[in-house]
C-alpha cells in the first residue's frame, strides 16, 4: 500500500511540475497525461518520474527499514535477497540470458534489457511466486485451460523484442509496462546490491 501512494504523489507532483492541470483526475489518468502530454517525451516523463524522484524516495525508505541490509533484506515474505536472485550470469544480454536462465534454472542476468528511458532491465529466474519461472509456469497452466494459444517458453522467449520495440504504458495503479505484438510485459524496480534495478515481473498476453 505504501508504494502505491508513493507512486501516486510521484504522479501528482511531476504532473504539476509540467504544467498538466490534475484537478479530478484519478493516478492512472494522471501518468497517462504525463506521457501524453504534447511537447513531454516518454523519456522525460519516465526519468522524472521513476529515475529521479522515485529512485530516491525508495532508496531512503529501505534504507531506514534496513532492507539494503544483506542479512535482512528480503524481495518477498521469506525469502532472502540472495536466494531470490541467486547466482549471476554476466557478459549475455536479450535471447542469450533468456536461455542461460531456461538451461541453468536459477540465477538472474544484470541489464539483460536495456531501454534508454530506464536504462537496464534485470532477468530473474526466481521461483513459482516471481520471475521467470513463474511467468512460464503461470502461462502454461492457462494455457492447459485453453487460455491462448502460446505456451510459457514460447512466450518467454518473445521478451526481447517485447521489451526492445514496446511502448511504455500505467496501468491504474500506476505500474510501468511495455506492450508490443498483442503481449505485455510488466517490470518493477527491486532492491539490490544498495541500489534499485528494473526487473521484469510478469508478462501476458493481450485481449
Amino acid at each position: 500500500m505504501a508504494g502505491k501512494k508513493m507512486d501516486n504523489r510521484i504522479a501528482y507532483g511531476v504532473a504539476i511540475g509540467l504544467g498538466i492541470n490534475t484537478n479530478g483526475m484519478k493516478p492512472y489518468e494522471v501518468w497517462q497525461a504525463i506521457v501524453d502530454k504534447q511537447g513531454v517525451s516518454v523519456e522525460q516523463a519516465m526519468k522524472k518520474a521513476f529515475r529521479g524522484v522515485l529512485v530516491k524516495q525508495v532508496k531512503e525508505i529501505a534504507r531506514k527499514k534496513q532492507v539494503l541490509n544483506n542479512t535482512k533484506s528480503t524481495v518477498r515474505k521469506g525469502t532472502s535477497k540472495d536466494e531470490f536472485f541467486g547466482i549471476e550470469y554476466k557478459g549475455i544480454k536479450g535471447a542469450d540470458a533468456i536461455e542461460k536462465l531456461l538451461h541453468e534454472k536459477q540465477g538472474h542476468v544484470k541489464n539483460a534489457f536495456v531501454r534508454k528511458e530506464l536504462g537496464g532491465i534485470d532477468l530473474v529466474w526466481g521461483d513459482r511466486h516471481g520471475g521467470l519461472l513463474h511467468m512460464i509456469t503461470k502461462r502454461d497452466k492457462l494455457y492447459a485451460q485453453g487460455k491462448g494459444t502460446i505456451k510459457g517458453l514460447d512466450m518467454a522467449r518473445k521478451l526481447p523484442e517485447i521489451i526492445e520495440k514496446g511502448k511504455f504504458g500505467i496501468d491504474d495503479v500506476g505500474k510501468l509496462n511495455i506492450s508490443y505484438d498483442n503481449y505485455r510485459v510488466g517490470i518493477n524496480y527491486a532492491y539490490y546490491d544498495e541500489s534499485v534495478n528494473w526487473v521484469v515481473t510478469a508478462m501476458e498476453i493481450l485481449e
